[in-house]
């Protein structure tokens, strides 16, 4: 998966529990975050010795370097998420079948709303849409095999036992049930085996007496090919075993492994039920013996070259199209849906998709709020109401809410936003141009209109969203805005507004010029990545 997205110029950073020797191999850069009890999402299964403080210390220390995406794996580990959603960053899923979670969009939902998209391997005709979670499958992952092998000159059959995974809880007993049932089998010949224990392995096991001759292997790094040159492959149904064994038609035995995050049993049933060569068997001696015996007797099957899935270039691909940047509207129309300070809001064609950078003005608001209790606040051109609707539910009975758009259909999705979020009650929406359907100035205004000027250097997903909320091809609606509000008898303490970073020192001249000779005071505030992003205007 590294890989595929380095192939569309993505760097990727990896978040793991412990040192993984693998990544290692490759020079991937890792950072450990410590376990600890139900630091996975919707999973009381999973437990550890860290401290909750330190994972999330260590998560934050990460998160300062301003990441564009978060890719989980298979599970959800809470410090992550939260920091994403608290940044305002994007998060994907890659899901596999699991046995204990037969609805991967309703336990997103749940769980992990802030998820946009879920990628489920295995399923690659899968197009669905639950509770505005993106469900699309692909083809399974499937990783590239290298050119070194195990073996040299060494006689047959050649056999590998392995229990994958690097050796975790558990693979001992595999182990020594996989030694003993060779020791049984009496047909094996001139057989030679080859014992891969793992880089975290710390069980023990039994080597019995009697059985084919037997090297023992410590660690094989992740750029040998155990299957190359292989007769016999013994090992338990991992998901890249599986992957790697039912791509290049090796004879095998494999055993499921005890583990909630896979459903070990049904992939293994799904590839191998009808196929001879692969022996699905538990791992009691006896029947791993016959297994061997089976797998050995069957006729290999031919496998034709470059056969295989190619899932990580399928989600490598879809990332880089939907997710490279700056957010913008094509996923979240496709999914009615987009996250905005950690919350879900509706979107669809009548409003313009809320930006992560637009996240920097509601918390600015929300700081303003905080140092003025009952302060009266009023967002002009609100769109979906994210927002007001974050203000709201972030501030609370600490203020009085209003917000007003000149589109109706705007004002619309920006009641159901505020419905779903259990603010609708707090919020007085009107349909108004600028400031003439407010009575009275407010304490706090906020304003994220539009001011681009051309349409003709948008991407095409920008220009499908409503031209009234991304042009203003005469640059003045804020000027006009600032007229209409010098025309009244009051200031705001504050006003806040959003826009382009490189039109900020004209936007600050305009203010100065139309409410020249008044006590006020211009501030402005950068986002993460330093560019001037927001103007705060202060009145004495």
């Amino acid at each position: 998966m590294h890989r595929a997205l380095q192939a569309h110029g993505w760097t990727s950073k990896f978040l793991v529990e412990h040192p993984q020797r693998m990544l290692e191999d490759y020079e991937f850069e890792q950072v450990v975050i410590p376990s600890y009890q139900g630091c996975l999402r919707g999973d009381g299964w999973w437990g550890g010795d860290g401290s909750s403080n330190l994972c999330t210390a260590v998560v934050d220390a990460v998160f300062e370097e301003a990441p564009d995406l978060v890719v989980h794996d298979v599970v959800v580990h809470d410090a992550v998420y939260a920091a994403a959603a608290r940044c305002g960053i994007r998060q994907v899923l890659i899901a596999r079948p699991r046995a204990d979670v037969s609805d991967v969009g309703a336990w997103v939902v749940r769980h992990a709303p802030a998820v946009d998209t879920v990628f489920q391997l295995g399923e690659p005709s899968l197009r669905d849409v639950r509770g505005g979670v993106i469900i699309r499958g692909t083809d399974d992952v499937l990783r590239t095999p290298e050119a070194t092998g195990l073996w040299t000159d060494e006689p047959r059959p050649r056999i590998v036992v392995s229990p994958g995974g690097g050796g975790h809880r558990g693979t001992g007993e595999f182990l020594t049930a996989a030694l003993e049932a060779l020791a049984r089998t009496g047909t094996l010949g001139t057989a030679t085996v080859q014992l891969i224990l793992g880089p975290y392995l710390r069980e023990s096991l039994r080597v019995p007496v009697g059985g084919p001759p037997l090297t023992v292997v410590p660690y094989v790094d992740a750029k040998t090919d155990l299957l190359r040159g292989t007769d016999l492959f013994i090992g338990l149904g991992g998901y890249n075993t599986v992957q790697e064994v039912a791509a290049r038609g090796v004879a095998a035995v494999l055993v499921s492994a005890r583990r909630a995050v896979d459903d070990q049993d049904g992939r293994l049933r799904r590839f191998f039920e009808q196929t001879e060569q692969v022996q699905l068997s538990s791992a009691a001696p006896a029947e791993l013996a016959a297994a061997i015996q089976r797998a050995l007797a069957a006729r290999p099957t031919a496998v034709p070259a470059g056969a295989g899935p190619d899932g990580a270039a399928q989600i490598a691909g879809y990332l880089s199209t939907q997710y490279a940047g700056t957010p913008t509207g094509r996923s979240e129309y496709e999914r009615g849906a987009s996250t905005f300070l950690g919350r879900r809001f509706v979107v669809d064609e009548r409003v313009l998709v809320p930006r992560r950078k637009t996240e920097l003005l509601a918390r600015t608001a929300i700081g303003a709020v905080t140092e003025r209790p009952g302060s009266t606040v009023v967002e002009i051109g609100t769109g979906s109401g994210a927002v007001i609707c974050s203000l709201a539910a972030e501030c609370g009975d600490a203020a009085e809410y209003a917000a007003t758009d000149i589109s109706a259909d705007a004002l619309e999705v920006a009641r159901l936003n505020a419905k779903a979020l259990g603010v609708d009650r707090r919020i007085d929406f009107r349909q108004s141009d600028l400031l003439d359907g407010v009575d009275r100035v407010p304490d706090i205004l906020v304003a994220n209109l539009p001011y681009l000027s051309s349409e003709t250097s948008l991407p095409p997903e920008v220009r499908a969203e409503p031209r009234v909320a991304v042009i203003d091809a005469t640059a003045g609606l804020l000027p006009a805005l600032f007229r209409q509000l010098r025309a009244r008898d009051r200031r705001p303490a504050t006003a806040l507004f959003e826009f382009d970073p490189e039109r900020i020192p004209e936007l600050t001249a305009a203010a100065h010029d139309i409410f020249d000779g008044e006590n006020m005071t211009t501030t402005v505030h950068r986002d993460e990545k330093g560019l001037a992003r927001v103007v705060q205007l202060t009145w004495a």
